[in-house]
Order: C-alpha cells, then sequence, then structure tokens
C-alpha cells in the first residue's frame, strides 16, 4: 500500500524501495511477490531504466509458474511495451501478440493492439499499424466511450501519411459526427486535421469550414486549438496566392499562442 502511494506522488526510488522489500523476502507469496516485481518493473521503466524493468516482467512470468493468466498478460504487456521504449520492434511485437490472440475482454485487447500499432509505425511498418487500428474498430467486443474513435483518429493520421485523403476524411468525419461528450477535444482536432485534408485534396470551400468550426469556438476549442486551426487556414490561403488573409491569420494566431 505504502509504496504505491510514494508511486502515486511519484516519489518512485521510495516505491522502488518498498517493493525490492517485497521481492527480497523469501516468505512472500508467489501473487505478492508477481505484483511487486510488475509495479517495480513499472516504476523502472517509468525512470527509463530499461533493462532493469525488462528484467523484472521476465522473472515474474518466467520463475512463477502459478501465475494467474491475469498477471501473465500483464508481465508481456508491459515488456512488450518497454521493449518498444528501447527500439526493439520484433521482440514488442511478439510479446504483444500473445497478449492481443489470448485477450479475453475489450480493455486488454484495445491496449495491446494500440501499443502494437504505435510499434509498428515507429518501425515504419504503416499498413500493419493501419491493420491493428482496424482491429480496434472491428472488435468483437463492446468497446469503452473513446475507444472507437481514439483508434480512428490514429489510423486517419496514417491515411493522411499515405496521401489517402478520402479514407482520412472517413475517419475524421465518423469522430465528428459521434456525439463525445467529454471528449470534445478530439471532435476539435478532427476538424482541424480533416479541414487539412481537405485543403491537401484541393476542396478549398470544406477546409475554410472545418477551420472556421474551431475559430468561431463553435466546436469548444481552445486558445491553443483555434492558434492551430488559424495556422492552418493561412498555409491553405499561402497555397492559393492569398497572401493578405495568410498574413492576417498567422498574426491571428500568434496573438492566440506566441510560442507557434
Amino acid at each position: 500500500m505504502r509504496a504505491n502511494a510514494f508511486r502515486c506522488s511519484e516519489q518512485l526510488d521510495s516505491a522502488i524501495t518498498d517493493w525490492t522489500e517485497i521481492i527480497e523476502n523469501r516468505d512472500a507469496k508467489e501473487q505478492r511477490l508477481a505484483r511487486a516485481l510488475l509495479s517495480r518493473g513499472c516504476a523502472l521503466a517509468q525512470k527509463g531504466v530499461l533493462n532493469a524493468a525488462i528484467a523484472d516482467f521476465t522473472r515474474a512470468f518466467e520463475d512463477i509458474p502459478k501465475l494467474p493468466y491475469e498477471l501473465r498478460m500483464k508481465c508481456l504487456y508491459f515488456r512488450g511495451a518497454v521493449w518498444g521504449d528501447k527500439g526493439e520492434g520484433e521482440k514488442a511485437v511478439a510479446d504483444l501478440s500473445v497478449v492481443v490472440e489470448k485477450a479475453n475482454g475489450a480493455d486488454s485487447y484495445v491496449n495491446a493492439l494500440s501499443c502494437r500499432a504505435s510499434v509498428w509505425e515507429r518501425m515504419g511498418r504503416t499498413d500493419r499499424a493501419i491493420d491493428d487500428y482496424t482491429r480496434i474498430i472491428k472488435s468483437p467486443w463492446r468497446l469503452a466511450a473513446g475507444q472507437e474513435s481514439d483508434a480512428r483518429f490514429r489510423r486517419a493520421a496514417l491515411w493522411g501519411d499515405k496521401e489517402d485523403f478520402d479514407k482520412a476524411i472517413g475517419d475524421y468525419t465518423h469522430i465528428i459526427d459521434t456525439p463525445m461528450g467529454a471528449l470534445s477535444d478530439l471532435v476539435v482536432r478532427a476538424l482541424c486535421n480533416r479541414g487539412y485534408a481537405w485543403g491537401r485534396k484541393g476542396c478549398v470551400s470544406e477546409a475554410l469550414a472545418d477551420f472556421a468550426r474551431v475559430i468561431e469556438g463553435r466546436a469548444g476549442a481552445t486558445k491553443e486549438q483555434k492558434a492551430v486551426a488559424l495556422s492552418s487556414r493561412a498555409w491553405l490561403y499561402y497555397e492559393h496566392g492569398d497572401a493578405q488573409r495568410c498574413l492576417t491569420d498567422t498574426e491571428a494566431a500568434l496573438r492566440f499562442a506566441p510560442a507557434l
């Protein structure tokens, strides 16, 4: 309990010390030992001590034969994530793939697929990342609020990187047209990105309409988000030779967010 409190208050060294005491206690029961290894591994990863984190996840997974399914999958998920952070893409994919294929619920399935997609992206394998986000969208389990929209947003960005703007616009439109409630931030970002995609397609009126929804505050945008939309609209004006409107929007963007 104290170790968890330390971690929540970002006192990672103190938390690691407490978990190490449990791990070095020969009388510790297997599940308590496994949870301590998992927790210490996560804290070490948070500190950037990646090899030691992997060692803890591996020890929990390999040295505790009666480890419950839930903890075994957590070991593989966290180890896979850290392999990804180390740039060991193939090892990350191997661990995360086991979690995906053995998932018994939406959260473990979505988390593992999302993490694996990020690994594929870092490996430059965009099509594989798109496939994983598509699997999330078509999940056999009922998804929690925002999970599908988050996957669509990430997939849309990859469609944009591939210059498949029609598919990107389709995903952004789905997000924009879905009631999001507290997730309006995602809608604003989708509007900005869809506007850019429309602009790249040469559909100027559609792009301007999306940027205007953000700039005029109809989508609940923050000052920083309005600045992004203004900068994007300035780019669109520049591309179409309207230097005066480009300058006007650029100056307005800087007033909202001087750091841009």
